[in-house]
């Protein structure tokens, strides 16, 4: 749950930009929503469904916003460790390990709290 900023992000083995990522947040509601702004302009929202006791632990994210994603749900593993938030996942199928490979179409994200 809260709030949380993108510290590295790679998508299908290629590093995003570390300037881009300065101004992407997600934040989770304890009832399972998600929304993921640009420069505070939200781009994405959906659902969340965590697995909490599977190794690793899992989770179904929904994707509910209009466009091309709607209606797509991404396969993620995560881990979460005090204030950083590893996140790793697929649309095709679920990633068994937190890394992303040229041509896996995984993305491997790490993600830090944004403090209040």
């Amino acid at each position: 749950m809260g709030t949380w900023q993108y510290a590295s992000d790679e998508q299908d083995g290629k590093e995003t930009d570390k300037e881009n990522l300065k101004v992407l947040t997600i934040t989770i509601t304890p009832d399972g929503k998600w929304e993921a702004k640009q420069e505070g302009k939200t781009i994405l929202e959906g659902t969340v469904k965590l697995h909490p006791t599977k190794k690793p632990k899992a989770a179904d994210w929904t994707i509910t916003t209009e466009g091309d994603l709607k209606g797509r749900t991404a396969l993620g593993i995560y881990d979460v460790d005090k204030d950083t938030w590893k996140h790793c996942f697929g649309f095709d199928k679920r990633p068994e390990k937190f890394e992303s490979k040229e041509g896996s179409k995984v993305t491997n994200a790490i993600l830090k709290r944004v403090k209040k």
